[in-house]
C-alpha cells in the first residue's frame, strides 16, 4: 500500500499492482486506488487500519490506472500473500477473464 499523487486527483492510498522485480525497470507502474466508498462488490477487496490507513476503505479493481512512478511518494502498508490471492480473483472479475 502506497501514498501516490494522482494527476488529476488528490493523493490517495493506492495498491501497486505491478511485479515489485519489474518497477526499477519501468517508467510507469500498475495501481488500483483505495476508495472510502465501500460497495461490498467482488470486484473490491476491503481494507482498514492494518494496512496504513486510518478507517474502512476498498482497493477498487474497477478502476486501475497507470501512473509514473514517481508519482508514488511513500508506503504505507501492505498486503498479505492471501489479500494478494484475493486482489488477483477481483482483478479477473474485473477484467472479464473470470
Amino acid at each position: 500500500m502506497w501514498i501516490a499523487d494522482i494527476p488529476g486527483d488528490n493523493r490517495r492510498p493506492v495498491v501497486v499492482l505491478t511485479r515489485s522485480t519489474f518497477i526499477p525497470r519501468l517508467a510507469n507502474v500498475t495501481v488500483a486506488p483505495v476508495v472510502t466508498i465501500v460497495r461490498d462488490i467482488p470486484t473490491e477487496l476491503i481494507v482498514g487500519e492494518g494496512h496504513g490507513i486510518d478507517h474502512r476503505s476498498a482497493v477498487s479493481l474497477d478502476n486501475i490506472l497507470t501512473l509514473h512512478r514517481r508519482h508514488l511518494l511513500r508506503r504505507v502498508g501492505a498486503l498479505s500473500d492471501a489479500e494478494l490471492e484475493q486482489v488477483c480473483e477481483a482483478l479477473a472479475l474485473a477484467l472479464g477473464c473470470d
